[in-house]
């Protein structure tokens, strides 16, 4: 328009990436058959602008290896006076069955909500609002209840500081997380800094027991031969970034191939 002009503003720019995916996988062989291939459900991603990504799916089956009743994604960027910028994602599936003959993986509910708030002058700060692992259904495999003891870390410790603070310094923190790295924690002491991957990521997880037909583990997983590995409350995190994938499916045998389940992403990064 004749006679308008728009100023650059003076302040930093935010970029949003806030990312929700309530369920995708990758096959490598089904019913024993060579079969490459990768499916899922949609999932909801922000562009660099922020704004609102909605997803919802109804009933679906993939080879009779996978089967949920619905699924919902949400993601929200939204910006906020004195350049604090809010993300929100949201990530869920209902009756989710996953079949690796003769062995049944079942998940009543599966939920994670997390937020980020972004300043330029402090660490990222998270919340988990809602983490729902199985709901009233439950989880279990092979008809047998799976319990996971758990503790919002996520929020008790919402930046980086703090939660590598605690990891230094309390001890039933640092316990919970050795046993939820495994391998990867094995040089750590108590007092260091926390592990990281060599991108910088420190890989844990908010789940630190899991029981299953009367014997509890340390640790965030659960194997069984002829259907694989589970994972639960993987996070990923460095200084501005988290990443919280609910449960992640190994599959090995007649099926066999990788699935994440409900996994939020409320990120982003300043210009």
């Amino acid at each position: 328009m004749e006679g308008m002009s728009l100023k650059r503003s003076s302040a930093p720019r935010f970029f949003f990436r806030g990312t929700a995916a309530a369920f995708t996988a990758r096959m490598q062989m089904v019913k024993g058959q060579p079969h490459v291939a990768a499916t899922g459900l949609p999932g909801s991603v922000l562009t660099t602008a922020g704004g609102e990504s909605r997803t919802k799916s109804g009933k679906g089956n993939y080879q009779d290896v996978f089967a949920w009743k619905s699924a919902l994604t949400h993601s929200i960027g939204e910006a906020f006076p004195k350049n604090l910028y809010v993300t929100r994602t949201h990530a869920e599936i209902r009756s989710f069955v996953a079949n690796n003959n003769p062995h049944i993986f079942a998940a009543g509910d599966i939920v994670a909500t997390m937020m980020a708030e972004h300043s330029p002058t402090a660490e990222t700060r998270f919340t988990a609002t809602n983490l729902t692992f199985g709901g009233k259904p439950g989880l279990s495999l092979d008809d047998s209840p799976i319990e996971l003891e758990y503790i919002d870390d996520i929020s008790a410790y919402p930046d980086f500081t703090s939660f590598e603070t605690a990891y230094r310094k309390d001890r039933a923190f640092f316990a919970r997380h050795q046993a939820a790295m495994g391998k990867r924690a094995a040089e750590a002491r108590f007092g260091t800094k926390l592990p990281r991957l060599a991108s910088g990521y420190v890989e844990t997880s908010i789940v630190h027991a899991v029981t299953w037909k009367g014997k509890t583990y340390p640790g965030n997983s659960l194997s069984l031969k002829g259907f694989g590995r589970l994972f639960f409350g993987e996070l990923l995190l460095n200084e501005n970034n988290r990443r919280l994938t609910m449960c992640r499916m190994v599959l090995g045998c007649d099926n066999e191939g990788e699935g994440g389940i409900g996994e939020v992403d409320p990120n982003g990064v300043w210009g």
